[in-house]
């Protein structure tokens, strides 16, 4: 009859000592691919702003020298 009782679960040492080899890698790249992203959107939307800006401001230039 002991048998059939289920065993306990397992410590979570034992848990980690078994599973790191995959468990870390993922872990940081659940970290690190978030920020990742983030930080390609900010650098895309910075970007466009600053690009944005220096055409406007080269167009009035363009304006201005067309106007004299």
């Amino acid at each position: 009859m002991n048998d059939l009782e289920p065993s306990p679960p397992p410590a979570l040492a034992a848990w980690w000592r078994q599973n790191r080899s995959w468990a870390l890698p993922t872990s940081c790249l659940a970290i690190l691919l978030p920020l990742i992203a983030l930080g390609s959107c900010a650098g895309t939307f910075l970007t466009f702003a600053f690009g944005t800006v220096r055409l406007g401001a080269s167009l009035r230039k363009s304006g201005r020298d067309r106007s004299s």
